[in-house]
């Protein structure tokens, strides 16, 4: 990759970790925000020193691991980054109130989804069918931002009344907030770019 350190993900949070890095230990970043499963994809295709994830098998319930050991074919480390809030943003100003992904499904409310592959849509998938709530019927379903911050901005300009991203993201933008479930977040390094120096100071930074 052509950077001291290639990362690929969707955690905002990261940008700050990169800006560290620049300042405090001269590593140049090159950090590309991408839904959880393209990110792996990335990782795999050695593409990226790094990836960010944030997926749950539904099977078995655990977060990361069952698709890291279906998508990477070589030895990875995972490291624990964030746990984080996802949920619906919602405008103060919108139409009456969201308080969950039953009403997504009411006349005039307008989505703005994630791409396919995403945590994010993963999630969304996950709740309307807990709910009963059929894709094909919701305006916008078809949409595809590509970050939370997309999302944050497409609600926040009144292009759409709710998406699904992180309570940071909602905060961040002046948004409403109505919680999901809380997620793990992790980094993923191939253990054949542990020793490197910028993935050292990476893990040190953490």
């Amino acid at each position: 990759p052509p950077a001291d350190l290639a990362v690929v993900g969707c955690d905002p949070a990261f940008g700050l970790v990169a800006e560290a890095l620049r300042r405090d230990r001269d590593v140049e970043v090159v950090w590309s925000p991408r839904g959880s499963r393209a990110a792996l994809g990335a990782l795999a295709r050695g593409e990226a020193h790094v990836a960010g994830t944030h997926l749950l098998d539904p099977t078995t319930g655990e977060w990361n691991g069952p698709w890291i050991r279906e998508l990477v074919p070589f030895p990875t480390t995972r490291v624990a980054f964030a746990v984080w809030e996802q949920g619906l943003l919602v405008r103060p100003e919108g139409p009456a109130p969201i308080t969950g992904v039953a009403d997504l499904g009411r006349a005039g409310v307008r989505l703005l989804n994630r791409e396919e592959g995403s945590g994010s849509r993963m999630l969304l998938d996950h709740e309307l069918r807990a709910a009963g709530v059929d894709p094909s019927t919701l305006a916008g379903y078809g949409t595809r931002a590509r970050s939370h911050g997309a999302v944050a901005e497409g609600v926040a300009a009144g292009t759409a009344d709710t998406g699904v991203a992180t309570r940071a993201v909602a905060t961040a933008s002046g948004l409403g907030f109505v919680t999901l479930r809380q997620e793990a977040y992790e980094l993923v390094v191939p253990d054949h770019f542990l020793d490197l120096p910028a993935v050292q100071a990476l893990l040190d930074i953490l």
